[in-house]
């Protein structure tokens, strides 16, 4: 008797075992057919990913179909990573060909304006997918010194609104970690002249002067282009060495200061916020004893609102354009 009830005994707690090692088999088979549901789904859409990216790259395609191709790519490409948030790859593909198309124009669609005006909301969309591809593969080579300058401009674009301290300390990263890379290669050294003045120009978004002034000066140790002396006099005019900003300027003389104008005003040089041209403008109209355009300048720079930690240099500086003005008439 007593060894029939360790039998039944043993029976009735093996039975929850026995159904807990079933459940286990059923969870297992669950699971697998997940995964294998979750593979299948993530290659198909990778697929029409490529395929509608393709096409949109053709240049027998209309610029209305490219754009309704690109969004159909991104769907795809988003529903992958949707598949599987373990995989870089969707990341990768959807970043680039978003930016190529809303914000590089090399798939020209209609959803890509020239010029500085691009849609915030798709460059915080590039970003987010870039940041999850370096996230998931932090060592893949394709993390290059293009796509790190690209990410930096698009992190300099947003550098206004309410993240936009945030954005431009992360643009200041990745030149940062090009600068100690030492391996930008693509241009050669005048490539080091557009990191570094960039570099510098994203420091004085911030009113970190002194890291504008050296990094502009360490920028035409390569390249001697106009807009990095311009953008060196800029940042001593608002150090308060003003004297020396317009000596500067007034060396290079009036055809580069059209010169640069024109590369401004063809996108060939932008600036966050876009007013901010124009107090280069003015300093460079006023260093050439322009007066008159040189207020008118100042004036454009104040009512744009740009840059307000500058606001009051800039206006002292019309301020005393006008009262000299006024002292050559009377």
């Amino acid at each position: 008797m007593t060894t029939m009830k360790y039998l039944l005994a043993a029976v009735i707690v093996a039975a929850p075992a026995a159904a807990l090692a079933g459940s286990n088999v059923w969870s297992r088979a669950l699971e697998s057919s997940d995964a294998e549901l979750a593979r299948r789904t993530y290659e198909e859409n990778m697929e029409k990913g490529d395929e509608y990216a393709m096409r949109a790259s053709s240049t027998a395609t209309s610029s209305s179909a490219k754009r309704e191709l690109v969004r159909r790519a991104m769907m795809a490409y988003e529903l992958a990573v949707q598949a599987r948030p373990d995989q870089a790859e969707p990341h990768f593909r959807a970043g680039n060909l978003l930016h190529a198309a809303a914000i590089d124009c090399n798939v020209r669609t209609t959803m890509c304006q020239p010029g500085p005006h691009k849609d915030p909301g798709e460059m915080r969309r590039v970003l987010a997918h870039w940041d999850a591809f370096e996230r998931l593969a932090p060592l893949d080579p394709r993390i290059d010194d293009r796509f790190l300058f690209e990410r930096a401009l698009l992190h300099t674009r947003l550098g206004i609104g309410t993240d936009g301290a945030a954005q431009v300390e992360a643009a200041i990263k990745d030149y940062q970690t090009l600068i100690d890379r030492g391996d930008f290669a693509e241009g050669g050294r005048s490539d080091w002249g557009v990191i570094l003045s960039n570099l510098a120009e994203t420091h004085m978004m911030i009113g970190h002067l002194d890291q504008a002034i050296e990094g502009y000066r360490d920028a035409l140790r390569y390249r001697q282009g106009t807009a990095h002396y311009y953008g060196l006099a800029v940042a001593l005019d608002r150090d308060e060495q003003g004297a020396q900003a317009r000596e500067i300027m007034a060396a290079l003389g009036r055809g580069a200061y059209e010169a640069f104008q024109a590369d401004v005003t063809s996108f060939q040089t932008f600036y966050v916020p876009e007013g901010e041209k124009y107090y280069y403008f003015a300093l460079g109209a006023e260093s050439l004893g322009l007066v008159d355009e040189a207020i008118h300048l100042w004036e454009e720079f104040l009512q744009s609102g740009a840059s307000p930690q500058y606001q009051a240099r800039a206006k002292a500086n019309r301020d005393a354009l006008i009262a000299r003005r006024a002292r050559g008439k009377s």
